[in-house]
């Protein structure tokens, strides 16, 4: 008992750290903290999938599957194009259209129970709701099919995993820009990806050899959703060729009182409307300007305040200012005449379809969490098209925004315009009106290779 009681003594001990091994174990420590808590919370998502999945069987009234209702015939699909919601509708359409013209079946999949798809009276596409969150993601996980096709990056990363009864995944990129701007690996873990041009071509080969991971087929299909935009733009032209300028446009009033600006920003503290807000908009107004102010659409979830301030700041410009809350922005392209904006990806949207100049606010990239980081220090291209061809602009030059205006407008700087607008159409938006079919052709060219 007496030795027992003498070890259990306590005693001071002298003991030196050195920096080095201090810094050393408390970056282990920190891992080890950090891998447990990604461990758990995947262990805990996977868990909710799974329990997802078994409810959606229970609860199922056609016990058959979702995966085997196709036509009737009860076999696997051979294509399924799954949707998150209504806003990628533009990007598959293009893709059904000529599909179901071709009489292919195919199954549409969506987690929005407002999708335009739901309404299509499709005879060969079969098109379901398959509910939202984590029991879709279930379904998914599940799936079975020979070609699956999805705007939804982050495969095998995010929600959605490689089913094991899906012999290849697509994936159709739903912006301009060249995908570095998605979390990181957005697109590794996919068989193919249908590109809109040469500059997503390059920038997938740069993260391939930088990561040494397999190769993906790539193939240059053109751009769905702005094909179905330029449609509905010739359309609105063919029935809105009026556009609206009657208030505050007077027969004899100066050139800036007919000249409607676009407000087209992001969303974030480094958005357009955050960082500046009136004091952008403010010296526009007083110039005779008149506005039409676009918010992002994840503004009016996450930047009420905001929006609400701005409002009431603007207030006593009723007749120069107009709000713009529509899905789809194309009425509001028609009716402007020049934009001006951030690092959002409708500012390549607009050049192209529009042919009309953008003020690009410079601004300062965190690339942290994005594929983009393993290519730096080469920017996403989005961002060095905006800066080459649209008009760049800092916090010192807001003041002389209008006299920036005017000079883009006339002259060589025209020209200059033209001739850049020209070069960036034919490299980033390839086979303008020819997306859907050859897209088409590549997916069927893809499913008769999956079966061999």
């Amino acid at each position: 008992m007496f030795i027992v009681f003498l070890a259990l003594l306590p005693r001071p001990l002298a003991a030196y750290l050195d920096p080095g091994t201090g810094s050393m174990l408390f970056s282990a420590l920190v891992g080890l903290v950090s891998t447990l808590y990604f461990t758990l919370r995947s262990s805990v998502f996977t868990l909710r999938v799974k329990v997802a999945g078994l409810l959606a069987k229970v609860g199922r009234a056609d016990s058959k599957g979702l995966a085997r209702d196709q036509v009737g015939t009860g076999e696997p699909h051979s294509i399924v194009f799954f949707s998150e919601g209504r806003q990628y509708w533009n990007c598959f359409w293009p893709i059904l259209r000529e599909l179901e013209a071709r009489q292919v079946a195919a199954a549409y999949w969506t987690m929005d129970t407002e999708d335009p798809g739901l309404s299509q009276d499709f005879r060969y596409i079969t098109v379901r709701f398959i509910g939202k969150g984590y029991a879709a993601f279930a379904r998914m996980n599940s799936l079975e099919a020979d070609v699956c096709v999805m705007t939804t990056p982050g495969l095998d990363v995010l929600q959605i995993r490689r089913s094991k009864k899906v012999g290849h995944y697509s994936h159709i990129i739903h912006a301009l820009d060249d995908c570095t701007t998605y979390r990181v690996f957005g697109t590794d873990y996919f068989d193919s990806v249908l590109l809109s041009g040469q500059h997503q071509a390059e920038a997938l080969d740069g993260l391939e050899a930088v990561r040494n991971i397999s190769r993906k087929q790539k193939h240059i299909v053109g751009c769905t959703y702005l094909d179905v935009l330029q449609e509905k733009l010739d359309g609105l032209r063919r029935t809105d060729d009026k556009r609206e300028d009657a208030a505050g446009c007077e027969p004899n009033g100066s050139a800036q009182s007919c000249f409607r600006l676009l407000i087209a920003p992001s969303w974030g503290p480094n958005g357009l409307l955050a960082k500046y807000g009136l004091d952008l908009l403010r010296p526009l107004l007083d110039s005779g300007y008149r506005l039409i102010v676009r918010p992002h659409p994840q503004s009016a979830v996450s930047e009420t305040e905001l929006l609400t301030d701005l409002r009431t700041q603007l207030a006593p410009w009723p007749e120069q200012v107009e709000w713009d809350f529509e899905r789809e922005n194309i009425r509001a392209f028609l009716n402007s005449d020049a934009m001006i904006s951030d690092f959002s990806s409708v500012i390549c949207d607009y050049l192209i379809l529009m042919e009309k100049p953008v003020f690009i606010s410079e601004f300062e990239f965190n690339y942290d969490g994005y594929d983009a980081m393993d290519l730096l220090p080469r920017e996403p291209w989005v961002i060095r098209a905006g800066r080459e061809v649209g008009i760049p602009f800092r916090k010192e030059d807001i003041a002389r925004l209008p006299h920036l205006l005017e000079e883009s407008l006339q002259g060589e700087a025209a020209q200059a315009f033209r001739h850049k607008l020209a070069e960036l159409r034919d490299y980033a938006y390839r086979y303008p009106g020819e997306a859907g079919r050859r897209s088409a052709d590549t997916i069927l060219q893809i499913l008769e290779d999956a079966k061999v």
